[in-house]
């Protein structure tokens, strides 16, 4: 979804961006159609070797002035294979953990990312490119679109908020599949506070559509008083309509801080770290983690946020400052000025 946003952004300054990737279930090629992206396949069964030359033909069939890699399971064989070939490569990375990384520019455009310039000074040497931070963060169009129509309502919902002319708007989401299963424990948290809110919206990517863990979303919500189950909604029509979200510490927190929408993270995950910390750092959203006192903390959590609109007022404002949406045109410039111009056709 990042190499989309950052695709769009290319395709309106006149590059062609083309994406090469395996099928697999085929849901990654399903949405880059919709997004008007007709993505190369390429063989499921393909290893490292295998990939780097069919990614190394392709490019120089395509005549393309820059490869993009955002994927763990491509090595150093596979970044050293791009590079001899005369490509200039451009790494995204969350993780500057890798021993080495071969590449001419590294793209980590996580919040707090900026923390780890020298570790990636270190591993990846001949980069002469670092864009790291949440001044590079990728935002789709339509997160733009309807972001920026929410940016310019938010003063006047957050003084009805203040004033206690309307009670929040709350949203419930962990992505596609919630590996851990928060979305229950949200909604139970919340039943506590049912009084401290508007409506709830309980977002259910497409790895939620069934199972036991949908079973217990269906029961709990006829419990709950004003709670909806949205399954696989447009988060970016959604965001508009919240005030506050309960989500994990991923590139969904990012957005949700463009459109002013204040936040309780979980950190779900250890890549989440660091970007977590940079939101807990700036004070834009209360923050927590996994373990046995978390539900108890996200109660407290949900009960203090809920019942302090200056605090929502601070994490919206302060959101809506750190991401100003222009994250893929500094990244283009930066990589105009060292390899793309305006005679160059493709990326």
């Amino acid at each position: 979804m990042r190499c989309l946003s950052l695709a769009q952004a290319l395709r309106r300054d006149g590059f062609i961006p083309i994406f090469l990737m395996k099928k697999y279930d085929g849901v990654a090629g399903e949405i880059l159609a919709r997004y008007q992206f007709a993505p190369i396949f390429l063989p499921d069964d393909l290893d490292e070797t295998q990939d780097a030359e069919a990614v190394r033909k392709t490019a120089e069939e395509r005549g393309a002035a820059l490869v993009i890699l955002d994927h763990y399971g491509m090595g150093e064989h596979f970044r050293k294979t791009i590079r001899r070939a005369g490509f200039p490569l451009l790494v995204i990375d969350d993780l500057a953990e890798a021993e080495i990384i071969s590449a001419d520019a590294i793209l980590n455009q996580n919040m707090g990312a900026s923390a780890l310039c020298d570790r990636y000074h270190h591993i990846a040497p001949a980069a002469g490119i670092f864009l790291l931070g949440e001044r590079y963060s990728m935002f789709r169009e339509d997160i733009l679109k309807k972001g920026e129509r929410s940016r310019h309502e938010r003063k006047a919902r957050l003084d009805e908020i203040a004033s206690g002319g309307r009670k929040p708007n709350i949203l419930i989401t962990f992505g596609g599949s919630d590996v851990r299963g928060l979305t229950p424990l949200a909604m139970e948290q919340l039943k506590v506070y049912h009084e401290l809110y508007h409506e709830v919206f309980v977002a259910c990517g497409p790895g939620i559509s069934s199972g036991q863990l949908w079973e217990s979303i269906c029961a709990l919500v006829r419990d709950i008083p004003r709670m909806s189950v949205l399954s696989q909604p447009d988060l970016s029509e959604l965001i508009g309509s919240v005030d506050v979200a309960i989500t994990a510490g991923g590139s969904t927190a990012q957005e949700l801080a463009y459109s002013g929408v204040a936040m309780i993270i979980i950190q779900v995950a250890e890549n989440q770290r660091i970007i977590c910390r940079g939101f807990q750092e700036k004070r834009l959203a209360r923050v927590l983690e996994m373990g046995p006192c978390l539900e108890e903390n996200l109660s407290s959590a949900i009960g203090s946020l809920l019942g302090n609109p200056q605090e929502i007022r601070a994490f919206a404002e302060g959101g809506m400052q750190t991401f100003d949406g222009d994250g893929c045109a500094r990244i283009i410039n930066a990589l105009k000025d060292e390899w793309l111009n305006d005679e160059q056709a493709q990326a």
